[in-house]
Formats: C-alpha cells, sequence, structure tokens
C-alpha cells in the first residue's frame, strides 16, 4: 500500500514536469531579501514566494539552507525540492489546497543528509558566485529580470510519526565582494565643463551613476582642458557606498602668499588682505611687498594650470669674524 501511493505521487509530479501545467500546494510562504536572513518553517508540499530587491546592483544571488529534520531520514521519505516560473496561483473551493499553475525551471533530490545549501545566482551567466563542496550552485533557477524567486517543497509518502514535521529553511542574499562609489563632481560657478575620469587605470564613461568596484583601495583622477587635475583616495567596502566629493577648481593661476601681518601685499598695483588662493590671468604680473619704509618687489610670470607660493623673508646672517 505505502508503495504504491508513492509511486502515485511521484507520477502526479512527473505530469507537470512535462507539461507544465498545475499541482497543488497545502501553504504558500513569503520572503524577502530585505534583511540578511529569513527562517521559515516549512511542512511536505509547501511553497516560498521569494521576492527580490528592486536595486541588485550588489546582489549576486540567493541562499537557500533547508535543514531536513532527522526523523525524515529515519523514515527514508523522499524529499524533492523544485523552483519554477511563471507562477499563478488560487485558492481551492472548500479546501486549504492551493492550485498553482507554474512552468518548472529546475527539480531534485534532497541527498539523504541533515542540512542542503542552494545557491541561486541572480544572472545565470554573470555570477561570482564562488563554488563550494558544502553549496549547491543552481544556475537553472536563475530569476534575471524577473522580480521574484519561487521554491517548493515536496514529500513523497511519509508515517504519521513525521507528518507534521517542519523543514526550517533560511534564506540570505549572497552579496559581490564589491562595493560602489557615488561620484559627485562640483563645478566652478555650476558650469559643468568636459571632464576625463579615471578609477585606477579604467576609464568611467558616465561618472554620474554608481561605480561598481571590487573591494579595495583605489584613487580617482579628474582631469579636464578647463580644469585642475585632482587625485583623491579612498575605500571600497563590500555593500557599501563611499561617497566621494571633489570641488574642480579652473585652470587660471593661483598666488598664495605668507607674509607677516605687518606687510601689505600688492599685487600689480592693488592692496590683497587676503593673501591666499588668489586668482589672476595668465602672464606677468608684479608682486611688491611694503613693511614700513622698506620694500621689495619681484616678478612673477604665472601661467594656467599652475599655483605660486610666495614667502616674504628677512634674512639676518651672523658670520663669525677675527
Amino acid at each position: 500500500m505505502k508503495k504504491g501511493l508513492f509511486c502515485s505521487f511521484f507520477l502526479i509530479f512527473s505530469f507537470f514536469t512535462v507539461f507544465g501545467e498545475e499541482f497543488f500546494l497545502e501553504n504558500i510562504f513569503d520572503a524577502s531579501l530585505d534583511s540578511s536572513s529569513q527562517r521559515i518553517l516549512m511542512g511536505k508540499n509547501d511553497g516560498l514566494h521569494i521576492k527580490l530587491p528592486e536595486d541588485r546592483t550588489l546582489l549576486d544571488g540567493v541562499e537557500i539552507e533547508i535543514k531536513i529534520p532527522r526523523e525524515f531520514l529515519m523514515s527514508k521519505a523522499a524529499v524533492t525540492y523544485s523552483f519554477f516560473n511563471e507562477v499563478t496561483r488560487e485558492n481551492v473551493t472548500d479546501s486549504p489546497l492551493k492550485k498553482i499553475t507554474a512552468q518548472q525551471i529546475h527539480s531534485a533530490y534532497i541527498p539523504s543528509r541533515l542540512s542542503l545549501v542552494l545557491q541561486v545566482p541572480i544572472f545565470a551567466d554573470k555570477n561570482y558566485i564562488k563554488s563550494s563542496p558544502y553549496e549547491l550552485l543552481v544556475s537553472d533557477a536563475a530569476p534575471g529580470e524577473k522580480s521574484s524567486l519561487f521554491f517548493a517543497l515536496f514529500v513523497g509518502e511519509t508515517s504519521a510519526e513525521v507528518e507534521d514535521l517542519k523543514f526550517e529553511i533560511f534564506v540570505k542574499p549572497i552579496f559581490m565582494a564589491k562595493g560602489t562609489l557615488d561620484l559627485a563632481l562640483i563645478f566652478p560657478e555650476d558650469v559643468e565643463k568636459p571632464v576625463t575620469v579615471t578609477v585606477g587605470k579604467i576609464p568611467i564613461d558616465n561618472w554620474k551613476m554608481p561605480i561598481v568596484l571590487p573591494i579595495g583601495e583605489y584613487h580617482v583622477v579628474v582631469s579636464s582642458d578647463f580644469f585642475r587635475t585632482e587625485v583623491r583616495y579612498f575605500m571600497i567596502e563590500q555593500k557599501k557606498t563611499n561617497s566621494l566629493v571633489v570641488v574642480l577648481r579652473d585652470i587660471k593661476p593661483r598666488f598664495n602668499i605668507s607674509a607677516p601681518d605687518t606687510v601689505d601685499v600688492y599685487i600689480d598695483g592693488v592692496f590683497h588682505r587676503n593673501r591666499s588662493d588668489i586668482v589672476v590671468t595668465e602672464g606677468m604680473h608684479i608682486v611688491r611687498f611694503v613693511m614700513g619704509d622698506y620694500e621689495i618687489t619681484r616678478s612673477i610670470l604665472a601661467e594656467l594650470g599652475k599655483s605660486y607660493e610666495i614667502t616674504f623673508n628677512i634674512d639676518v646672517n651672523i658670520n663669525e669674524v677675527e
């Protein structure tokens, strides 16, 4: 009798596999990848709807760990896990069962052991999940652009002792070993002009979008015919976004003058109280230092893209004589 029921169950299941039509589940649970891990208790012939986040920039896949009660192993009951596409569901009138219409994309028996870890990449051909003898990569079930993943457990004929036992299911996201750089460039007078951005030696075509990078140390170089070259160093950590703001400066020459407060500073005859980051035009300039009746004048040829440090010094020299 037991053998007949067991065969009947799997004949029905095989019919679905070939024709992709209808089957029934007792319960359907919902899970989300918004948190690091979720625990769901599933019984025999239950389903799990896993909602995927809209932002999958750093998401590489979904991990499903199935913990099988020891009593199930002792009973020799056959357990199958399956993934489905194109799922629609409806309640069955006067029955607790849910009628499912779906397309099966992957199915397999769970081996005789206490736990099984399944790893489903988001994209079958674009994943960075490292293979391991402790996890099983299920590329066939990759959801791609779909918004969710549907998973179900099917259990063959069981004894009354294990009929109501639950499987512990742990669902968590698998993140790439990457993070993002959120780069913001502040242009002088808010006038945007062409720039070239490179991270390391990699040119960045669209710096306004988040830049996905493997974890590690980097430097970004912003260069342009209109602005000075800027270099910044930053770190990329897994799952995190590093926000970096770079204030661009135009290529007009700049003077930074160091002199005591008692010294008056003139540039081309104009008195300057503020002596740092003075923007000047390209060409020859006259800088004059005045301290009482003492005066020093220097000529400086200012070039585009350069800054000049100008320091006023009064030296006292002491030499030993006979």
